[in-house]
């Protein structure tokens, strides 16, 4: 390599297309060793192929946008992993490594770097329960995103969202609940704090065992509390009012259900 120690200093891009034309393999080495590439010679250098040129370069350089392209399109995964376990992708490009869809490569990528809002999107699409999960550790969704990742993914994914986050959005807590998966609305209550309206909806959907754990975890609001007596679940009126003191407007919907057991606990209160 002494050869070429003349040439260690940065050059211009229409010699680095000469040097990379010329192909000789030392050459481009000893360059890229201390030098990054101009754009256009970067796509050069990716078009030519050689696997540890490009290796050398990857490790050391964050590629333009259109040679980050160029090299998940080349699909190398060696290479695509080299360059993703130490640089982010532009958002366009995110994409690309997205729709190719290797498992290893996206898990990777996820894990040590934030993603667009496009490439959240498409990762979302995927429904990959791993990948979400390890998107989670970083970052919560946007609003509407939200919205639509609850109405759209897997059981395994929103499982996984519910536990990482611990809350929703409003309007996600009513999609939660319309989407209607027992499982994943017995984890909501668990982990979330409750809007009123949310509260009214879940009792209002008529599942005892949802709602007994309601009410023995949290304080309803006025507008849940008329919806749990106008269900007329004498179990679920009892465990609620032993323990809590009503509204106005709850007092007299009970005294109007005329329950004298309930009645008499209520007053106890």
């Amino acid at each position: 390599l002494f050869k070429y120690l003349i040439i260690m200093k940065k050059i211009g891009l229409n010699q680095e297309m000469d040097m990379i034309l010329r192909g000789n393999h030392e050459e481009i080495l000893a360059y890229v060793d201390e030098h990054p590439l101009y754009d256009e010679a970067e796509i050069a250098l990716i078009e030519r192929g050689d696997h540890e040129e490009i290796m050398a370069y990857v490790e050391r350089y964050m590629l333009s946008t259109d040679a980050q392209a160029a090299l998940i399109k080349r699909e190398n995964h060696h290479e695509i992993m080299a360059y993703v376990n130490k640089h982010p992708l532009h958002d366009v490009v995110e994409v690309i490594l997205i729709n190719r869809g290797n498992h290893e490569e996206i898990l990777a990528y996820v894990s040590q770097h934030s993603l667009f809002d496009l490439g959240k999107e498409v990762l979302y699409e995927r429904n990959d329960p791993e990948e979400i999960q390890a998107l989670k550790t970083k970052y919560y969704l946007d609003y509407e995103a939200e919205i639509d990742f609850i109405n759209q993914a897997t059981h395994e994914s929103v499982m996984a969202y519910l536990i990482e986050k611990h809350s929703l959005s409003y309007k996600a807590a009513l999609a939660l609940i319309n989407r209607g998966n027992h499982e994943e609305i017995m984890a909501f209550i668990d982990t979330n704090v409750f809007f009123s309206d949310v509260q009214a909806a879940l009792i209002k959907r008529g599942n005892h065992k949802e709602i007994m754990t309601l009410i023995n975890k949290y304080f309803l609001d006025t507008e849940a509390e008329m919806a749990l007596i106008e269900r007329g679940d004498h179990e679920e009126i009892m465990a609620y009012v032993e323990k809590n003191m009503l509204s106005i407007a709850a007092q007299a919907a009970l005294i109007k259900r005329g329950n004298h057991e309930e009645i008499n606990v209520m007053k106890q209160n």
